[in-house]
C-alpha cells in the first residue's frame, strides 16, 4: 500500500512510509519547494529524502523524520543551525557552484565548506552539528 497525501497545492504535508516501491520512482526524489513537510522513510527501493534547504546565516532544517539526503541551495555562509534533535544525521548535498562555508560556533561543531554535488555526512549531537 502506498499512502501519499497533500493538504493543498501551496503548503503540503507528504508522508510516504513503509512501502515497497519499484519501477519509475524518480518523481519522489525531490519535493516541490512549497511543501512544508516531506517525510519519505523506511520504503524498500527508495532512500529517505528530505526537502531542500536554503543557505542562510542560520539554516533551519526542515521538520523531518531522519531524512538521509538533504539538498542545500544558495551560497550564503552559515554560522548556526536550528530545528535538529539529538542523534539526527544525514547527507547534505550542496547544489550551488560555490556554496558558503559553515563556521564553527554555538550550534556548529567544526568549520567546513561543502563542495557542489559532493555528499557531506553530518550528525547532530544535541548541541552541535558535525560534518565531514
Amino acid at each position: 500500500a502506498c499512502a501519499l497525501s497533500a493538504r493543498s497545492l501551496d503548503k503540503a504535508d507528504v508522508t510516504l512510509v513503509g512501502n515497497s516501491l519499484y519501477g519509475a520512482i524518480g518523481i519522489l526524489q525531490s519535493p516541490p519547494a512549497t511543501f512544508t513537510r516531506w517525510n519519505v522513510a523506511n520504503n524498500t527501493g527508495l532512500k529517505n529524502i528530505g526537502a531542500s534547504i536554503a543557505a542562510a546565516g542560520t539554516v533551519a532544517f526542515p521538520f523531518m523524520d531522519d531524512a538521509e539526503i538533504l539538498t542545500l541551495t544558495g551560497n550564503t555562509a552559515v554560522t548556526a543551525v536550528s530545528q535538529l534533535r539529538a542523534g539526527q544525521s544525514g547527507t547534505l548535498i550542496a547544489t550551488h557552484a560555490t556554496p558558503g562555508a559553515w563556521t564553527a560556533g554555538a550550534t556548529i561543531g567544526n568549520t567546513f565548506t561543502p563542495v557542489q554535488n559532493v555528499p557531506l555526512h553530518w550528525v547532530f549531537d544535541g548541541t552541535k552539528l558535525y560534518a565531514r
